[in-house]
Formats: structure tokens, C-alpha cells, sequence
């Protein structure tokens, strides 16, 4: 990892691919809604899912809202994922001034 700021400098940000998928089905008499996003960051595979209500706000939930979810997992996890990362960054630039 390089120091100092500026285009080309590495700041430690993982480089994410991802995929999601949201599903409703038919489940034994009952609506059943979810989502899953598998995530690579170069080095390890992450996976997250959840169940969702199948009804939200008056409105039935179906696999493109479920997706969408799923999506805005993936974003809040490469977010996570760069604050980490320039807090790291910014500490070890704080140990050399």
C-alpha cells in the first residue's frame, strides 16, 4: 500500500463484485419474499440474504422490490467496506505527521 493522497494511490478500498437476486414464491399457503447478494473482494466470498414482508406499505412485495433490497445491501456493504478503509488509511497517515 502506498502513502499520500492523489489519482493512482491505493487507499486499501476493495474492488467488489456482486450479484442479487429477490424471489416471492408460493410457499404451503403462504407468500414468502427474499433477497441474496453474493459479494467477492478479491480475496474471500460474502454472502448476504434476509426474508422480507411480503406486504410493505399496502403493497405487495415481489422479486424486483426483493432485488432491490438486495442491491442496497451490496451498496451499504462497499460503503462499510471504504469507510473502513480510508479510516485505516487516514490512521496511518496520522502516525507519520
Amino acid at each position: 500500500m502506498t502513502t499520500g493522497a492523489g489519482p493512482g494511490r491505493d487507499l486499501g478500498v476493495h474492488t467488489h463484485a456482486s450479484a442479487t437476486d429477490g424471489s416471492r414464491m408460493w410457499v404451503e399457503g403462504v407468500w414468502e419474499v427474499g433477497r441474496g447478494a453474493v459479494m467477492h473482494d478479491g480475496t474471500h466470498v460474502h454472502l448476504i440474504s434476509g426474508a422480507m414482508l411480503d406486504v410493505e406499505a399496502n403493497f405487495d412485495q415481489h422479486s424486483f422490490e426483493a432485488e432491490l433490497d438486495a442491491m442496497t445491501d451490496v451498496a451499504a456493504a462497499v460503503r462499510a467496506d471504504a469507510y473502513r478503509a480510508a479510516m485505516g488509511w487516514r490512521g496511518a497517515m496520522a502516525q507519520h505527521h
